[in-house]
């Protein structure tokens, strides 16, 4: 078994796909929630100058995209799908991101 000296790293910014959380998305309404939850994250990427201001405002009026296209009587999946593969590209540097943009993808396709 392999051990790892981790003693004197520092890690400025760090997000788990898991923090947001997609298993229990069963309705259009979980979905805002979660679209809500993951633009907050993007907001504290944001802050703490993990993501470049200029994509995480991109990325945020993508997620406002998709909210309102969510909300609409009869969303188009095709135009949802589309946002989130630009959600993804907007938040490439970020490891944590893209799982929770790739899950979030995996979560439209399942639900819609």
């Amino acid at each position: 078994m392999a051990i790892f000296n981790q003693q004197g790293q520092k890690v400025k910014y760090q997000l788990n796909a898991d923090t947001i959380h997609f298993g229990g998305v069963k309705t259009s309404g979980d979905l805002i929630n979660v679209l809500q939850e993951f633009k907050d994250v993007l907001d504290q990427a944001n802050k703490e100058k993990v993501l470049e201001s200029k994509d995480a405002k991109e990325a945020s009026e993508v997620i406002d995209k998709v909210i309102v296209e969510t909300k609409s009587n009869n969303p188009d999946k095709n135009k949802i799908s589309g946002y989130l593969s630009l959600l993804t590209i907007l938040v490439g540097k970020v490891d944590g991101l893209v799982s929770a943009s790739k899950k979030l993808y995996e979560t439209v396709e399942k639900l819609l």
